[in-house]
């Protein structure tokens, strides 16, 4: 697969797109659903109209279009990352609501405004979404249930937390870097340092993935400013 290289050649990205997924034995639905994009995603770059693709999205296609690794392959000692251990995709969400009803504008709002994220050019920053209200009133159950229904734009996974905002012991922001760096899969033996230097870090690593935060219960802006991505 060598959308790399077509994605530089003027016009030649969707012929060769649409040309290696045919070699794979593969229809547009098979290879969204293998890549984590939207078959409207797929469509769209096969037909030219988006034409330049982030650098993330080529790397899901073409992993999606590689052949299945056998079943004793042995994954690599490091991630690419320095100092980082083997990658595995976070699954982090709390379950979703089984009867969840209700909500309808939201719940469409939301779910389009993460599936852009995932499609076509990169936005200039990175898409924060903010569920506000009264305590009682169900946010963390419709958010919880967008990510759910989200889920597969974001093939590197999903992380939750509850920063305990609205209690009496909310979770500093440089606990919670702590945490997350741990389950990105920083060496512990590295050392975290401060919270700018968490910070810092955090980023790199996200800056490689494509992630959904799930941040809970936040008491503030002050709470979550350090807990963004920095990139889209």
């Amino acid at each position: 697969m060598q959308v790399g290289d077509a994605a530089d050649r003027r016009g030649g990205f969707g012929e060769q797109l649409c040309r290696d997924r045919a070699a794979a034995g593969l229809t547009q639905e098979e290879l969204a659903e293998r890549s984590g994009l939207s078959v409207r995603a797929i469509s769209d770059m096969e037909c030219g109209r988006t034409s330049r693709p982030r650098h993330s999205t080529l790397r899901q296609i073409t992993q999606a279009l590689k052949p299945a690794a056998p079943e004793h392959a042995v994954a690599p000692a490091h991630d690419a990352v320095a100092g980082a251990l083997p990658w595995q995709p976070l699954a982090q969400l709390p379950a979703d609501l089984a009867d969840f009803t209700g909500r309808s504008d939201q719940v469409g709002q939301l779910t389009s405004l993460l599936a852009a994220a995932g499609d076509g050019e990169p936005p200039a920053a990175v898409a924060v979404s903010a569920v506000a209200g009264a305590g009682g009133i169900g946010k963390a159950a419709l958010a919880v249930h967008i990510a759910h229904r989200t889920a597969a734009q974001f093939p590197d996974g999903q992380i939750y937390l509850n920063l305990r905002g609205s209690s009496s012991q909310p979770v500093a922001p440089g606990d919670a870097l702590a945490r997350f760096l741990r389950d990105l899969g920083a060496d512990p033996a590295a050392g975290l340092g401060d919270d700018v230097e968490r910070a810092a870090r955090y980023r790199s690593q996200l800056a490689r993935r494509r992630l959904l935060i799930v941040l809970d219960d936040a008491r503030d802006a002050a709470q979550v400013r350090l807990l963004l991505p920095a990139g889209s």
